[in-house]
């Protein structure tokens, strides 16, 4: 079979159009050479440009807005069985009375619970006696003086003995806010540390070129004011109480980070 048959002559199948000059190897090369030395500038300059990296930190304090009632039922038992026989009969005996005072059954969460040996220490020996018994009850609620007498009064009625602590915390939506002006507070004194050592050292304060944000680092501080119910068998109405209770509750401190860099200029 010949060329001018079947064969495949790339000469003669694709010519090359008028006008257009083959280029050689070594001008290939160079061309690719003028190439990079067009781009490769380019982010060298971004490389070498001054940079000033800044920590800003956001603090503010805030009221929390949730109280969070904390029960706590006991017992000690010889038997194992007898302790979880009185945890049930005192759960629900609190929880149908925390019902009648107006709490939802949905609402009291169980935070902890557990029964362990009793054990006694004496005459350099341990003595078994019998099985303690607890179960933890959560119940959140509004932080209001209202409240705080309401739940003294509730408690004041209990038909079990337990004990009532209460804690304050601050809500999802109420973190959430505070979190928002954390940034920003943050961003504003990073932006003003900036401005400052920019001055201080004679450059020019440029444009942003990185912000990096890791969130969530916070400090929270909680008061905690405790109740024995087995002593409160004689407090009047909610009336007097909540004339009677007085309480301030401390502050939570809150702080969050950024790092913010910035282009400067002589």
């Amino acid at each position: 079979m010949t060329k001018e048959g079947y064969g495949f002559d790339p000469k003669r199948d694709f010519p090359r159009p008028s006008g257009i000059i083959p280029m050689t190897k070594p001008q290939a090369r160079m061309k690719l050479l003028l190439v990079l030395l067009l781009t490769v500038p380019l982010s060298a300059i971004a490389q070498n440009t001054p940079h000033l990296q800044v920590t800003g930190v956001g603090r503010l304090r805030s009221q929390p807005d949730l109280a969070i009632l904390n029960i706590d039922l006991g017992t000690i038992r010889l038997e194992f069985s007898d302790a979880v026989s009185v945890l049930e009969s005192d759960y629900e005996q609190m929880v149908k009375h925390l019902e009648g005072e107006g709490f939802s059954r949905e609402d009291i969460k169980t935070s902890d619970y557990g029964i362990r040996p009793n054990w006694i220490y004496g005459l350099q020996r341990s003595y078994d006696s019998g099985f303690v018994g607890r179960h933890g009850l959560k119940v959140e609620l509004a932080n209001t003086k209202e409240n705080l007498a309401r739940t003294i009064s509730v408690f004041s009625k209990s038909p079990v003995q337990a004990r009532l602590s209460i804690s304050f915390t601050v809500s999802d939506s109420l973190e959430e806010s505070i979190r928002n002006e954390l940034i920003k507070r943050a961003i504003a004194d990073a932006s003003q540390k900036a401005k400052l050592m920019a001055e201080a050292s004679g450059q020019q304060l440029g444009k942003i070129v990185k912000i990096a944000y890791e969130g969530g680092s916070s400090g929270r501080r909680f008061h905690d004011v405790d109740y024995d119910m087995a002593l409160m068998q004689s407090v009047p109405d909610e009336v007097v109480i909540r004339e009677q209770v007085e309480y301030t509750v401390k502050e939570m401190s809150f702080e969050d980070e950024v790092m913010v860099t910035y282009e400067v200029k002589e």
